[in-house]
């Protein structure tokens, strides 16, 4: 956790590197609510892993400047079909460098339109609980590139994920391979449908 700790103040020391404006030197804050998916996995072990998985939440924090970013998930539920076991997974941190917005919107304050985030990515699972109760010996992690597309909401924070693509390297408690995932905001795809059933039957 030591090493983690330098890595994260190293890391936000860089988001510093281009201060002489001010004004370019904002953090953007973004955040979503219920992002589901799916992802599948070959690892080393020889297992074919695929995989359901709900985020309560996404935190963003990303330099307007120098786009490198942070993502956290306070709380994440998976299930694996493989194994027939349920994961609750908690305190997930992805560190991101977005080339999209550093190459060809470097000088957006990153406000008032969709705001998309490709590049490449690193990210940390240190503690997960299977479907016994017990703690999961050993952190979890992967690195590769990501794209993900952030649609604004009611505010230019709140925002909807649609979606959410990651692949590269994975390791998982020792056991490392290739994988894939796609996620998707969930609460937008239950409320539309909810609210045409609404509309329907004279509710609105």
């Amino acid at each position: 956790m030591k090493k983690l700790l330098v890595f994260f103040l190293i890391y936000i020391s860089c988001s510093n590197i281009f201060a002489n404006d001010s004004n370019k030197n904002e953090f953007i804050f973004s955040y979503d609510f219920l992002i589901a998916g799916f992802s599948g996995s070959r690892i080393s072990n020889g297992k074919n892993n695929f995989d359901l998985s709900l985020n309560m939440a996404n935190f963003y924090l990303e330099n307007n400047t120098t786009c490198l970013g942070i993502r956290f998930i306070p709380a994440n539920y998976s299930y694996y079909f493989y194994d027939n076991e349920h994961i609750f997974n908690i305190s997930i941190i992805t560190f991101y460098w977005n080339l999209f917005e550093f190459i060809i919107r470097m000088d957006s304050s990153g406000s008032g339109y969709d705001r998309h985030i490709f590049g490449p990515f690193f990210s940390i699972n240190p503690l997960s609980i299977n479907s016994a109760g017990n703690l999961i010996n050993g952190i979890s992690y992967s690195a590769g590139l990501k794209f993900t597309l952030m649609h604004n909401g009611m505010s230019s924070r709140k925002v909807h994920i649609f979606p959410n693509v990651e692949i590269g390297y994975i390791n998982n408690n020792g056991n490392h391979g290739m994988f894939f995932m796609v996620n998707i905001a969930a609460l937008p795809v239950i409320l539309f449908p909810l609210g045409i059933l609404l509309y329907s039957i004279g509710m609105f």
